[in-house]
């Protein structure tokens, strides 16, 4: 789709911790011109689905379970050295039982949300903090809008998904404050 200064893929309901094993998004990757900017972002699925599941099955802490999930993201990210890599943060979700009319009598889809709105806030917080942190140790940049979008609904499509055209905008500033081009 194209936005812009902006072309997007949207390659499916991948999670951060499965994207050593999606080759697609190696090859669309690979088909990009080497000089242009690459926006990766991944892992909201994983911190509104999977992190509580992952703490109750295995009795581990939700830092814990993220540290590995962001492990294997950049594991991802370190096999695109050769590219212009920007990271970008996930966002908080508006409502406590986010897409309800769909999941509740769906209760087992892997992307159901597990937890408490405050629980995946959590989640997400402490996803974007490794991510911005790990980005900085490999120098890769990292932009997020989550502070902009936070409880807004204007910037949504629904419950969950960012509206492409009312946050466009926002992205680019964030683009011009780390001085990168469009």
């Amino acid at each position: 789709m194209l936005n812009g200064p902006f072309v997007s893929y949207r390659f499916g309901p991948y999670l951060a911790y499965n994207l050593p094993d999606k080759n697609n998004v190696f090859d669309k990757i690979n088909e990009t011109n080497s000089d242009e900017n690459i926006l990766i972002c991944f892992g909201e699925i994983d911190c509104r689905a999977q992190v509580k599941n992952i703490c109750e099955d295995k009795n581990k802490d939700y830092k814990e379970v993220i540290d590995e999930v962001v492990e294997r993201y950049f594991s991802v990210i370190s096999r695109l050295s050769n590219r212009k890599i920007i990271t970008f943060s996930v966002v908080p979700e508006l409502k406590e039982e986010p897409h309800w009319y769909y999941y509740k009598d769906n209760l087992k889809d892997f992307d159901c949300p597990k937890g408490t709105l405050v629980e995946r806030g959590a989640y997400k917080d402490y996803f974007n903090q490794e991510i911005s942190e790990k980005s900085k140790n490999n120098e890769i940049k990292f932009i997020s809008i989550y502070d902009y979008v936070k409880g807004k609904d204007l910037y949504y499509l629904d419950d969950i998904h960012l509206a492409p055209d009312r946050v466009f905008y926002l992205i680019k500033r964030e683009f011009i404050k780390n001085g990168l081009t469009l």
